[in-house]
């Protein structure tokens, strides 16, 4: 996976991060901000990705923000897609999904609904792989979401939590030094 600093903080996630393509559960990795959660995901799917064409086009990598965002511009027509082809795009078509920084969109009934059906499709397929960071632990993002979201997230991956300072923080502080 790159560059990535092993420690005793990340150590589980990092193995796991590693294990993923072979693992036949997902992954969730939570911690706070500047822990290296998105590293490890894009390490793992850059390294999916190397693996071949057909990984290229098995494999997405977004963030949970911004898919909200792709699905709230069909409201807007400022896209030729429907709610439906997106959710549909994710579930039925992307093998192993990387949803990166759940929690952190704006929590709305809509969202909410958006991801239980992307997560449920993909748990009732029982074929694809979902990876997934958040900075939140399970009980804060059933509260934030619900719990129907969360108990598809245990039965469908593995759960790590990734400790540590925020990396970004530390390196600012030692460049303005």
């Amino acid at each position: 996976l790159y560059n990535f600093a092993e420690d005793e903080y990340n150590a589980k996630a990092f193995k796991k991060s590693k294990e993923f393509m072979n693992n036949t559960k997902g992954l969730f990795i939570y911690g706070g901000c500047g822990t290296g959660k998105t590293h490890l995901a894009i390490g793992t799917h850059n390294s999916l990705k190397n693996r071949g064409d057909w990984f290229k086009f098995y494999s997405r990598f977004v963030s949970v923000p911004e898919l909200q965002l792709r699905i709230r511009s069909c409201f807007r027509k400022e896209s030729n897609e429907t709610e439906q082809e997106i959710v549909e795009f994710y579930t039925d078509e992307i093998i192993y999904l990387f949803l990166d920084d759940f929690g952190a969109e704006k929590i709305t009934d809509f969202s909410v609904e958006v991801i239980y059906l992307i997560l449920d499709r993909r748990l009732r397929q029982n074929k694809w792989k979902t990876f997934i960071t958040s900075n939140f632990d399970l009980s804060k993002l059933a509260e934030l979401t619900s719990d129907r979201i969360v108990s598809r997230i245990v039965e469908m991956c593995d759960i790590c939590k990734i400790g540590g300072t925020d990396k970004r923080l530390k390196m600012s502080l030692i460049n303005t030094n």
